[in-house]
């Protein structure tokens, strides 16, 4: 048997299909030494499009990298869908194959919709003879600029084009951190407290200047990381507000919209009132704070901060109900004995609610002779506070965010799962995907109730902040 195939064959292409009729072809009458009806079959790993790329576009993809085929004749269009849908809400840059010219248009729709606000870098015939990028807003992709020759590419959260025309992806090393003439020590370069950095409109990161000069002006700073954060910032970017926003780590940065400044770290009550100090000689007139349910401290820090320089606050909540079918607990140690009680000896446990409650957790689980996986955040932080509750790295899933129903679905029935244990944060967490998944496995889910949160809707916390600003 003879197979050509260009590129990476294993990628989108046909070693797959050729290896798996190679082995039924000795399965059906060959023998091990190659003999008649065993087919000889071999792979010669090629490099991909979407590393070709990286020699005209740069390193964009230090932290990693999804590839995703566009093409619909093996899968149905819905999976193509949400697996673009995924990618996006990683940070992770992305690499678009096959743009099929069946219903081409229509694809392109669903592309524009995705990675709305984003850059998308089209690149043709990638590694050879005539090799072109055009760099195109997403909404304004269309089918007369791709085509099957074509790479489409989004960089990811932590990329940034230099002064240079190169895409960077920037993991976080220190040597990355600018040092300041003068300053007596490391810096970001931005004028912000250590572990923070500025982001410029399209995202990003803005080294070598001081915030005075990268931002000029800011009307609103929101406290964000979540999809209401996002979507405050997009209303008030509309109406032709400055918008700064706060996220914990670079991988946020796909939820600050085009148009806003990103402020990344994670901040105390005294960085945060040296950040809006000096903000408010730039126009600082209110904050918002739209963090996660579960992020108290990380709010009263910003609280704080506000109260004291007299800034006026608007609190976002989100409405969290706990959905039918699943068990509410009010405290990481009702969830330990909960989870005990739904489960015998030699059973494993699911938990997916971060790192903070693991303490609490995983040593009551263990002490009563379960098994234990947990999915966390793939950061350095993460993965560190579960060893120290006691996590072996086998005892360890790192994915960023929510995963969708077919996820949940494959990882608990893989390890086994008898119980899960996870934050009720709302359907933007994807409570209601891990309840299906439960509810299809016959295996109950108990969620923490996030604590009192009095807050106002998205609709009337826009209202109020563009009531403070005189709107």
């Amino acid at each position: 048997m003879a197979l050509v195939c260009g590129g990476d064959p294993v990628l989108f292409g046909l070693a797959a299909l050729a290896s798996h009729h190679a082995a039924w072809g000795l399965r059906e009458g060959g023998d091990e030494d190659g003999g008649k009806g065993s087919p000889s079959f071999r792979i010669f790993p090629g490099v991909s499009a979407a590393q070709g790329a990286a020699c005209s576009l740069g390193p964009y993809y230090t932290n990693g990298l999804c590839m995703i085929s566009l093409s619909d004749y093996l899968q149905d269009w819905g999976s193509v869908a949400r697996a673009m849908e995924r990618a996006s809400e990683s940070g992770l840059s992305v690499a678009l194959y096959n743009p099929v010219s069946r219903d081409r248009e229509g694809k392109l729709g669903e592309v524009r919709r995705v990675f709305q606000g984003r850059t998308a870098l089209v690149c043709r015939d990638v590694s050879r003879p005539g090799e072109r990028v055009a760099e195109i807003p997403a909404e304004e992709l269309s089918s007369d600029q791709v085509d099957m020759r074509s790479l489409i590419v989004f960089p990811g959260g932590c990329c940034s084009k230099g002064k240079d025309g190169v895409w960077r992806d920037m993991r976080g090393y220190a040597s990355e951190i600018n040092v300041r003439p003068g300053s007596g020590g490391a810096s970001t370069g931005c004028g912000l407290p250590p572990r923070c950095a500025a982001a410029g409109e399209n995202g990003s990161r803005l080294e070598g200047v001081d915030i005075l000069d990268g931002i000029g002006r800011v009307d609103v700073l929101i406290l964000g990381g979540t999809g209401e954060g996002r979507e405050a910032a997009e209303r008030l970017i509309s109406l032709g507000l400055k918008v700064a926003v706060s996220v914990a780590f670079d991988t946020g940065l796909h939820v600050v919209p085009p148009g806003a400044f990103a402020l990344v770290g994670r901040r105390s009550a005294d960085d945060w009132a040296e950040v809006m100090g000096r903000l408010l000689p730039l126009g600082l007139r209110a904050a918002v704070d739209c963090a996660h349910p579960f992020a108290e401290e990380a709010r009263r820090h910003f609280r704080t901060a506000a109260e004291e320089l007299k800034i006026p606050l608007i609190r976002i909540s989100r409405p969290v109900d706990v959905p039918e079918g699943a068990v509410p607990v009010m405290s990481y140690g009702e969830m330990a004995q909960g989870l005990l009680e739904l489960t015998a000896p030699g059973d494993t446990v699911f938990l997916s609610f971060g790192v903070r409650g693991l303490p609490r957790v995983v040593p009551v689980l263990k002490g009563g002779g379960r098994y234990v996986l947990a999915r966390l955040l793939p950061t350095v932080e993460s993965l560190e506070a579960a060893k120290a509750a006691g996590l072996t790295p086998k005892e360890i899933l790192c994915s960023w965010g929510p995963m969708g129903y077919d996820w949940e679905v494959g990882i608990l029935k893989g390890c086994g799962a008898k119980a899960v244990g996870a934050k009720g944060s709302g359907d933007a967490s994807g409570v209601t995907d891990k309840l299906r998944a439960c509810g299809e496995l016959g295996i109950p889910l108990l969620l923490l109730c996030p604590p009192n949160d009095p807050g106002l809707s998205l609709e009337e916390g826009v209202r109020e902040t563009l009531k403070i600003l005189g709107y």
